[in-house]
């Protein structure tokens, strides 16, 4: 978060950081972006984000907030884009 918090002035932009304390507070939280006119969401990475990707891409989807996510999984449930490492992939060596 630090990193794009630094970078978005160069870009022109402005963060607005909201927590999610929980995962029931998704679809609050991302109620509560739309309604803040953020223009997208950035989905961190974080064991609670990766594990319900699904309902985070609903739920921005639902606020017509397009949504970038860190890990291949994002783009699969319906955000945006994806940009990051695939950490479901197969290792070549391993199965």
């Amino acid at each position: 978060m630090s990193a794009a918090e630094e970078a978005a002035p160069t870009l022109g932009v402005r963060t607005v950081r909201l927590s999610v304390n929980a995962p029931d507070d998704i679809p609050r939280v991302i109620e509560r972006a739309a309604e803040s006119t953020a223009g997208a969401l950035l989905i961190h990475s974080s064991p609670i984000f990766v594990d319900r990707a699904k309902a985070i891409s609903t739920a921005a989807l639902k606020q017509r907030l397009p949504s970038i996510g860190l890990f291949p999984i994002n783009a699969r449930t319906g955000a945006l884009l994806a940009y990051g490492p695939d950490n479901f992939a197969k290792m070549p060596g391993r199965s």
